[in-house]
């Protein structure tokens, strides 16, 4: 089904790739409705479930809001063929990728609209700052992810090797359609970052637009929040993955720097991410014998920790996890769901 939407903002639009949680969906789609009402903006559903999930909840938000745009598969395209979908079903200039189970926050279309309009060119993509919030919209984790404290503009090369990481989220990701659809995006699907792929091989020679206030709010927790919880080392690997396609296009040292970056900034591989994997009985001895044991980079030391870590009881980490969290509800700020 597709409803064709006249009379909308035709600078931007909001593309939410969607699957089989039409709960998130409702409120994420009630979000953007709040913030986007005074604006016309059209919200486009690529709804990769194949069957009848969402039916009840989309057609009750197209009851409410005359520009949603409902494009349901034939065939189920996965991850990154749904987002690379969502964004090309868009006919505005600019493209917002949101997760089904994230947020807008309140007066971000507006602050987003007059970003764009009073750039003196066209933004060849702009990279929205996001704050952490937990998996009930009650409370803020983490501010903003990005830790910068004015909007700025990076070459895309810098982009790449120091805040590139950021746009794994794909909130974060406003993109200028004309310069996105200069690029073959197959080449990047089966990475899980296929839109961060095409996004940094379009931007060369560009700069990019970093905004520093958060507009969005990503949900975050353990495995359950997370749709490709099920293959979280493929994930990780993916990025670089991409990162490897992309020195097609940039030297092999930015690329690198790009890898490394994202490590650092998601912890990938320390003892605290094996730790919170293990909560989610995700990191496991066969993990360990998989992909630390066999390692020849790593110390000996950092092995002897990961194995106790991969045989230590998951409720032991699961009830650290749960002591964390009320000492983050201690420290955090209050928030009210924007979707309800």
């Amino acid at each position: 089904m597709e409803i064709n939407i006249n009379n909308s903002n035709p600078i931007l639009g909001i593309c939410i790739p969607t699957y089989k949680r039409p709960n998130q969906l409702k409120l994420a789609v009630k979000s953007i409705i709040h913030a986007a009402k005074d604006h016309n903006i059209s919200i486009i559903l690529a709804d990769d479930s194949t069957d009848d999930t969402n039916c009840e909840v989309i057609t009750e938000l197209m009851g409410d809001y005359k520009f949603i745009e409902w494009h349901r598969n034939g065939v189920n395209l996965g991850i990154d063929g749904n987002i690379l979908n969502a964004v090309n079903l868009c006919k505005c200039k600019y493209a917002w990728l949101l997760g089904e189970d994230d947020r807008i926050i309140p007066g971000a279309i507006s602050r987003m609209l007059k970003k764009i309009s009073e750039a003196s060119s066209p933004p060849a993509f702009i990279c929205s700052n996001y704050s952490y919030v937990d998996e009930d919209f009650t409370m803020i984790i983490r501010e903003s992810l990005l830790q910068i404290q004015s909007d700025c503009a990076l070459e895309a090369e810098q982009f790449i090797q120091t805040e590139a990481w950021a746009i794994g989220f794909i909130g974060a990701c406003v993109i200028n359609k004309s310069v996105w659809e200069t690029v073959d995006q197959t080449r990047y699907i089966g990475t899980y970052f296929a839109h961060v792929g095409t996004i940094l091989e379009s931007i060369k020679h560009h700069k990019v637009l970093l905004l520093s206030e958060p507009s969005v709010y990503n949900r975050v927790g353990g495995a359950s929040v997370f749709t490709w919880s099920g293959d979280t080392y493929g994930v990780y690997k993916g990025w670089d993955s991409m990162m490897a396609l992309l020195k097609n296009t940039y030297p092999d040292q930015i690329c690198t720097a790009g890898a490394e970056s994202f490590r650092t900034q998601t912890g990938y591989g320390t003892l605290r991410f094996l730790s919170a994997r293990r909560a989610d009985d995700i990191y496991n001895m066969k993990v360990f014998r998989k992909d630390v044991l066999v390692n020849s980079k790593l110390s000996t030391r950092y092995k002897m920790f990961a194995l106790f870590i991969a045989i230590l009881p998951q409720y032991v980490l699961q009830m650290a996890r749960k002591n964390l969290n009320r000492q983050r509800k201690q420290r955090g700020r209050a928030i009210v769901d924007p979707g309800l």
